[in-house]
């Protein structure tokens, strides 16, 4: 047995170490940002089960602090980004590449969400020219 293998065996005979890691479940940063949320989910999420951007807690926090209702935004990729914009802009337009992924989140797009399917294997062209082909503004790509 290897001495990293011991120590991790040692962790999990710990009472004192189950009861932290079990509270790390309902209280602390971990928790509080929404990170133990998301692991369990497997997708981004914060404490109350919103969807947020797949993105650094900071970015997040700054971004959130400077979108506004009027504002069209376009994204590559989709998911719960999408729907976190969503909530707080006008109009968002997403392009996705991945069929299989596009199909689970269709339904569950808000009526202010254009999501468009572009196969990035035989057109990444028009993938990587969506934006440009909707002739629109964007306040944030």
């Amino acid at each position: 047995m290897t001495n990293r293998t011991r120590k991790a065996l040692s962790l999990l005979t710990h009472t004192k170490t189950h009861l932290e890691l079990f509270n790390m479940f309902f209280r602390g940063y971990l928790h509080d940002t929404g990170w133990i949320n998301s692991f369990v989910k497997k997708r981004p999420v914060d404490k109350d089960d919103n969807p947020v951007p797949w993105l650094t807690l900071p970015f997040n926090a700054f971004i959130n602090e400077r979108l506004s209702d009027d504002m069209i935004i376009f994204e590559y990729g989709s998911g719960n980004s999408t729907l976190f914009y969503a909530k707080k802009v006008k109009e968002v337009v997403a392009v996705e590449n991945d069929k299989g992924w596009f199909d689970e989140i269709k339904n569950e797009m808000p009526s202010n969400v254009q999501l468009i399917f572009e196969n990035l294997k035989s057109n990444e062209d028009r993938y990587n020219k969506a934006a440009l082909l909707k002739k629109k503004k964007y306040d944030m790509i």
